[in-house]
């Protein structure tokens, strides 16, 4: 497996400041050093992500709450898992924040990001590394 091994935004998401709830950065595959991507900036519940060369868009700024564990972008829409079943290769897209287990992720020793609910972590399809990639479970 090509993990996003978490993609290496670095201390901002996997050591946020003591004071701050919220941190913002790009997340990088730990492969590739390409970014966790929303294809073409959209905005629409099931757009499933990618790998795409870091471009510090929007579409790429991923907010990690401790107290939530959610992984967001847009300030609405959060990182999910497409069908809520603990099986490899499952997509990774965005939907509206609920708070629900898929939505929480832990960013585990060495930046891994782990999703709590399913217990599965961030990985490039196939030992992807170009844009386009798909991310998935």
């Amino acid at each position: 497996m090509a993990a996003l091994g978490l993609m290496t935004a670095g201390a901002a998401i996997s050591a946020p400041a003591a004071s701050a709830a919220v941190s913002t950065a790009a997340l990088r595959g730990a492969d590739s050093g390409r970014c966790l991507d929303v294809p073409g900036g959209k905005t629409e519940n099931g757009t499933e992500l990618t790998l795409w060369d870091c471009n510090g868009g929007s579409n790429q700024q991923w907010s990690y709450d401790t107290g939530t564990k959610a992984l967001g972008v847009y300030g609405n829409k959060c990182l999910d898992s497409e069908s809520g079943s603990a099986v490899n290769g499952v997509a990774v897209l965005i939907r509206d924040c609920t708070g629900g287990a898929t939505q929480q992720w832990d960013v585990v020793s060495g930046g891994t990001v782990k999703n709590v609910g399913l217990g599965l972590c961030l990985d490039a399809a196939e030992l992807g590394v170009a844009n386009g990639t798909p991310v998935q479970l």
